[in-house]
C-alpha cells in the first residue's frame, strides 16, 4: 500500500542519514586533530620564542584556533588566570569536560591529559621536547586516520543504507 512505501522510504533514508551522520563525525575527528596540531605548534612558538607566559600562551592559542580546541585552552587560560589550581589538574579537568564533545577517541584523549600532566613541571626546554614529541605522535596518528578516512567515508553511507534494507526485509518477512 502508499503508507507501506512511504514507511519504508522513510526507513531507507534515516538509515542511509545515519550513514552519513558517521561520516560526518569520523571527518570532525580528523579535523580536530589538526585543530589540535596548530594548537601546540602555536604553543610552542608562544613558549619558545616568545617566552609567553603559559596562561598568555594558551589565550593566544584561544584566539588562533577556534571551534572545541581553541574552547579548551580558552578555558585553561581562563582557570590558570584565577588559580583554580594546579596545570595538571586544570588541564585533565578541562580535557574530560570540553574534548569529550570532540570525537577524541579515549586513548587520544588521556594522551593528551598527559601532555598536560608534563607542561607544568619542566623547564621550557623539555616542555617544548614533548610537544614535539606530542605532535610527531599526532601525525602518526592523522595519517593513518587519513588511509582509513578513505574507506571509511565512502563505506558509512552505504553500510546505512544496507542495514535500511536488512530491516526493512526483517520486517516484511
Amino acid at each position: 500500500s502508499r503508507r507501506q512505501r512511504q514507511m519504508c522510504i522513510r526507513d531507507r533514508l534515516g538509515s542511509f542519514g545515519i550513514g552519513i551522520f558517521y561520516r560526518i563525525r569520523y571527518g570532525n575527528r580528523l579535523h580536530n586533530m589538526q585543530d589540535c596540531e596548530r594548537a601546540l605548534l602555536i604553543l610552542q612558538g608562544e613558549m619558545e620564542y616568545g617566552h609567553t607566559p603559559l596562561m598568555e600562551a594558551c589565550e593566544e592559542v584561544s584566539i588562533r584556533i577556534g571551534g572545541i580546541v581553541g574552547s579548551f585552552f580558552a578555558q585553561i587560560a581562563k582557570k590558570l588566570n584565577t588559580h583554580e589550581g594546579a596545570l595538571e589538574t586544570i588541564w585533565c579537568q578541562t580535557a574530560r569536560k570540553v574534548l569529550t564533545k570532540s570525537q577524541m577517541e579515549k586513548e587520544e584523549r588521556e594522551e593528551w591529559e598527559k601532555l598536560g600532566g608534563t607542561l607544568g613541571y619542566l623547564d621550557l626546554e623539555m616542555q617544548v621536547s614533548t610537544i614535539q614529541i606530542y605532535v610527531r605522535r599526532l601525525k602518526l596518528r592523522m595519517e593513518q586516520t587519513e588511509k582509513e578516512s578513505h574507506e571509511r567515508l565512502r563505506m558509512y553511507p552505504v553500510i546505512g543504507a544496507f542495514s535500511g534494507v536488512l530491516i526493512l526485509s526483517l520486517i516484511h518477512i
